[in-house]
């Protein structure tokens, strides 16, 4: 009954997301670092995290880096990757979300599971009722059942780091208004459980409907939001500037086509102004060196299609060389 009403795949590690966007080696680090100390209770403030900033800025990048690190490490998660550009109908449906973090729960939790079991019997039609009631039968009730020892016990975790709650892409969600519905949902459940150690990172652009819900919703204001705009990282050009470092070394120790490279390719000039154009929308960097390093392509004429095109900005999709890369959510992000 639960796995029916879940979107397995809106995981973390699902087949449909295969090769998902994730930060490149030796970037990010103070993001990822600020998110970490927040989520070990280094950082005194709030149960919820807003990790915003525009369309391509890395929010999932930097969602799935940290989502794949506790998987890695065994530490307790749960994540629900929103997508429009997904082949899967259930990545836009805001009703799979909850159904799918319990799921999740039910995995990590023995003595949780047993619970939910019990009035998924006694109530089988529980996900027919409103998201509120599914939220507070099947997580902030059972939740709140746990002593503190128990709930660490659970979760199977010799020192007090909180289970992590990651819902990346919020407004890719299809209905702005069940968006704002499932804020006030993890708002009302952030509050419920503000004694058991767990914390909800949330991505999403800063759609003014979303940010009209974090500003107003009491919760937020009470429990401390914390918020990440990505937008005013000062860290973006210098990860990005990393990233094409690292993707050029690639090109030229391992392209079939490299020993036509000369050695000195791409010039600093040329990088800094590649740097300069995406900042800081990382997907813009990622996008170009995915068209660049393309195996059947000379990678020096790519690079000066490339460039071309971001000397272009007046040129419509259609005569721009990157959107023939075959990464969707490049046409989808020139398009809109």
């Amino acid at each position: 009954l639960l796995l029916s009403h879940c979107a397995r795949d809106a995981l973390v590690d699902s087949k449909e997301r295969f090769n998902p966007p994730k930060c490149a080696p030796h970037t990010r680090e103070a993001i990822q670092k600020e998110i970490i100390d927040w989520i070990n209770l280094r950082i005194l403030s709030g149960l919820v995290m807003w990790l915003t900033g525009s369309a391509g800025a890395g929010k999932s990048a930097i969602a799935q880096t940290i989502a794949e690190r506790f998987n890695d490490e065994k530490t307790p998660s749960a994540s629900f990757f929103f997508s429009r550009i997904s082949a899967s109908p259930t990545r836009v449906d805001g009703d799979r979300l909850i159904p799918t973090i319990i799921y999740q729960l039910c995995l990590l939790l023995p003595e949780y599971r047993e619970t939910v079991m019990k009035k998924l019997m006694k109530d089988p039609n529980v996900f027919q009722r409103s998201r509120d009631a599914q939220m507070a039968a099947l997580f902030t009730k059972p939740l709140q059942q746990f002593s503190l020892r128990r709930f660490f016990r659970e979760i199977r975790n010799p020192r007090p780091i909180p289970l992590l709650i990651i819902v990346d892409g919020l407004d890719e969600c299809s209905d702005p208004q069940v968006q704002c519905d499932l804020l006030r949902i993890i708002a009302d459940a952030a509050a419920s459980i503000r004694r058991r150690p767990i914390r909800f990172l949330i991505a999403s652009r800063p759609e003014a409907h979303i940010t009209r819900t974090f500003d107003q919703h009491p919760t937020f204001h009470q429990n401390r939001l914390r918020r990440i705009n990505l937008d005013n990282d000062p860290e973006a050009s210098m990860a990005i500037l990393t990233f094409l470092r690292q993707e050029f070394r690639k090109i030229h120790e391992s392209h079939p086509l490299r020993f036509h490279l000369d050695p000195f390719w791409p010039s600093q000039e040329i990088l800094d102004l590649l740097v300069l154009k995406s900042s800081p929308q990382f997907v813009l960097a990622s996008t170009a060196m995915l068209y660049i390093a393309s195996p059947k392509h000379q990678p020096m004429e790519r690079l000066a299609a490339v460039l071309n095109v971001l000397n272009t900005p007046t040129s419509s999709s259609i005569d721009r060389p990157l959107s023939k890369v075959g990464y969707p959510l490049y046409v989808h992000l020139w398009q809109r």
